[in-house]
């Protein structure tokens, strides 16, 4: 009998994060794991930001709030930020070829959003 495959997840990126919540757990032969502390399921480059006082108390108020809403799974930070970046990155394809302000960005992404939120 053949075998159900599973389809494609549109966000891969999310199965990842599941992974290195613990959501999911990813299977390792014995062989794979080796000695030692076993190898993070999601690489990680570390970088370095810098943050206003604001940006710094929104990043940790979701941070919170995402874990508490995923609990008992772990939420970090750096998985926030990805996401935070693949919501921008969704609406790019909606803004005009030039802007003259980070002003009329923000309205155009947050007028945007306001509009989709009236519709229902």
């Amino acid at each position: 009998m053949a075998e159900k495959l599973q389809p494609l997840s549109p966000y891969p990126w999310a199965e990842l994060y599941d992974i290195e919540s613990g959501v999911k757990r990813l299977r390792l032969t014995r062989e794979d794991e080796g000695p030692g502390r076993p190898p993070k399921p999601v690489k990680r480059i570390k970088t370095s930001i810098t943050l206003t006082d604001e940006e710094k108390r929104i990043y940790e108020k979701l941070t919170y709030t995402l874990g508490s809403k995923l609990h008992p799974n772990k939420v970090t930070k750096g998985q926030v930020i990805g996401l935070a970046l693949r919501l921008v990155d969704s609406k790019l394809e909606a803004l005009p070829s030039s802007l003259d302000s980070w002003a009329l960005l923000a309205r155009i992404l947050f007028e945007a959003e306001a509009e989709s939120g009236k519709g229902g």
